[in-house]
């Protein structure tokens, strides 16, 4: 609860005042060291700037941040609050943001991309008041995603590329008030918010894309707002982006390149198959062809030639001059000692 005289002091403070004067940041509990906390109080400063390209007239409130030492030292009663993975989360009616260090510092892009990802969320709730709660969750993350220059849980458009193909992307409708809770889902929806805010940033920019959601109010929806954003219908709308996440981003070639040899695996299974059968086939015609020689009995193997003993090399000889003289009976010839028959 913020008392009435904060809040008008709070009120009264210029927009373009440093951070400090709107935004203190703490520790949640004894766990988190004075010097971490210094470490996200120097962040704090450049990443409002970064927001403020996006809503130079804000902030209008203070708000604060809570550092935690990772997600498991978050307290139960904030737990389901958490999306699992992520490196911190926003309390939009508390102002209140909420930062995993640990996890925060395992991103790629390390602390500010992350501020400035939970900043956006605040301002832009501040920006859409007294309406902000009307603002779809797709919109919200989207639009943070886009602003930080990062995407939670390695979210991109490769991951939603195969399901836009296909059409099995999630309905934005079922995305408005909450995210899926599977991890996949998760990231699916993440990727999707990213994908379309950044889309439609290069369509009409992001001051456009900022003044439509601020045009929202209890008459029109965001939808609606888009609409007169784009002089499209939303169906339109949708499903030109669809087309550009297919046919214009380069997602699907970029999956089938990072994935080339997994696909060219998947592609060998058939052949590997039929080979692998081709060889179990002839492997049992071979069993079965061993086991026809066994049960009909095998041909008996040849006797070894006997030894030849010393005393039979004169047999040997006797045996070469009888057939000698046979051959010279036959013909009437007798072969010279060169070899060669004599006249």
């Amino acid at each position: 609860m913020i008392l009435p005289g904060i809040l008008s002091l709070a009120l009264a403070l210029s927009p373009q005042q440093p951070a400090g004067a709107w935004c203190t940041v703490s520790a949640a509990d004894a766990d988190v060291a004075a010097a971490a906390v210094a470490v996200v109080e120097a962040e704090v400063e450049p990443a409002l700037a970064r927001v403020r390209q996006a809503f130079p007239d804000l902030p209008k409130q203070p708000f604060r941040i809570v550092v935690h030492a990772s997600e498991s030292a978050l307290p139960a009663a904030l737990r389901p609050l958490h999306h699992e993975g992520s490196p911190g989360f926003a309390l939009l009616g508390r102002s209140e943001i909420h930062l995993l260090l640990a996890e925060a510092r395992a991103t790629t892009g390390g602390l500010r991309p992350v501020l400035v990802h939970e900043m956006t969320h605040e301002l832009l709730h501040q920006a859409c008041a007294p309406w902000g709660d009307r603002i779809p969750r797709w919109f919200h993350e989207g639009l943070a995603q886009v602003v930080a220059g990062d995407t939670y849980l390695d979210a991109s458009e490769e991951v939603i590329a195969w399901r836009a193909a296909m059409q099995q992307l999630l309905p934005f409708s079922e995305l408005g008030d909450r995210f899926p809770t599977d991890p996949l889902q998760l990231r699916i929806a993440y990727a999707q918010s990213y994908s379309f805010v950044a889309w439609l940033e290069q369509r009409i920019g992001l001051p456009a894309v900022v003044a439509m959601a601020r045009s929202v109010d209890g008459d029109r929806s965001l939808e609606l707002a888009l609409v007169l954003a784009t002089n499209r219908s939303t169906a339109d709308v949708f499903e030109e982006w669809r087309d550009h996440v297919v046919h214009g981003s380069g997602a699907v070639w970029r999956v089938v390149l990072r994935d080339f040899f997994a696909l060219s695996m998947i592609l060998a299974v058939p052949l590997l198959a039929m080979a692998m059968i081709r060889r179990m086939r002839a492997d049992r015609l071979a069993r079965d062809r061993l086991a026809r020689d066994e049960a009909f009995g095998a041909a008996p193997e040849p006797m070894p030639e006997p030894d030849v003993l010393p005393e039979d090399d004169d047999v040997d000889g006797d045996a070469a001059d009888d057939r000698e003289d046979a051959r010279v009976e036959e013909t009437g010839d007798r072969p010279a000692t060169d070899g060669k028959t004599l006249p």
